[in-house]
C-alpha cells in the first residue's frame, strides 16, 4: 500500500509539472506578424517581411538584401537561391541601423 500512494504522488507530480511547463511555452510564444512594411513601432520585434526583392548581394559572409525597399541583412546562411525580383519572405528583428530601419533575417524563402 505504501508503494502505491508513492507511485500516485510521482504521477500527480509528473502531471503537474506537465501542465505548468505548457503553461509557460504557451505564455511565451511571442505572435510574429506578417507584414508588407516596416516601422518605428515595429522595432524590437520579430515580423515575417514579404515582398519583392529588390536587390541582393553577398560580402565576407553577409547577406544584404532590399525587399520593398527596407534594408535588410543576413549574418546566418542561406540556403535559398535568390536573385532580383524574386517574391521572399524574410523572418527577422526589426531593427535601427545608423537611424535606417532594416530587418536583420534569420531566415529568408523564396515564394
Amino acid at each position: 500500500m505504501e508503494n502505491s500512494r508513492k507511485e500516485q504522488t510521482i504521477i500527480y507530480l509528473c502531471l503537474f509539472i506537465s501542465i505548468v511547463g505548457t503553461l509557460l511555452i504557451a505564455l511565451s510564444d511571442e505572435e510574429i506578424k506578417h507584414v508588407k512594411y516596416l516601422s518605428k513601432e515595429m522595432v524590437g520585434n520579430t515580423v515575417v517581411l514579404h515582398g519583392t526583392l529588390d536587390s541582393v548581394y553577398q560580402r565576407k559572409g553577409i547577406l544584404f538584401m532590399r525587399i520593398n525597399g527596407y534594408k535588410a541583412v543576413s549574418f546566418t546562411k542561406v540556403d535559398t537561391k535568390l536573385e532580383k525580383g524574386m517574391e521572399v519572405l524574410a523572418k527577422g528583428k526589426v531593427s535601427v541601423y545608423k537611424g535606417a530601419i532594416e530587418l536583420v533575417v534569420d531566415e529568408v524563402t523564396s515564394i
